[in-house]
């Protein structure tokens, strides 16, 4: 059966496509840096984006059903939050970055594309946040039913 296009929801694991394009713009906007920065911020911002991905397919693999132990929803809840903590870092890392090459250091072909890339990382990054956080919401409800 169809559904209409403004009827249409977001798939639940549509956080885990996200996260994974969170790491690839991630890793083609860390690329153009020299390797000078390498130690400054290029492999912390590289390592969280790939924390975030690893984590959100570890709580994914943790299925939510109704026979679910409360330990086992522990697990995934740690993993989600632990994903959703490390996105609130990069998205800080993120403004830093900007800042940093506003000042002058600039790898990019104009201030456009500067702008544009660093405007698009910045939307995946926030989306990535929003959608963890109803994810988190959304299993702490299922779960609470689960139990009653």
């Amino acid at each position: 059966m169809s559904v209409p296009k403004s009827k249409r929801k977001v798939a639940v694991a549509q956080f885990i496509q996200d996260a994974r394009e969170l790491r690839v713009k991630t890793v083609h906007i860390m690329k153009r840096f020299p390797n000078s920065y390498r130690y400054i911020f290029v492999n912390d911002i590289t390592r969280m984006s790939a924390d975030i991905y690893v984590d959100c397919v570890r709580g994914n693999a943790i299925y939510m059903h109704k026979g679910m132990l409360r330990g086992d929803y522990e697990l995934r809840r740690h993993f989600l939050m632990q994903a959703f903590a490390t996105v609130e870092a990069l998205n800080a890392e993120i403004s830093f970055c900007y800042a940093f090459i506003m000042d002058g250091d600039n790898f990019f072909k104009s201030a456009k594309d500067r702008d544009a890339k660093f405007e698009a990382w910045t939307e995946v990054g926030v989306r990535m946040r929003e959608r963890l956080k109803a994810l988190l919401a959304s299993d702490k409800k299922r779960f609470e039913e689960y139990q009653s």
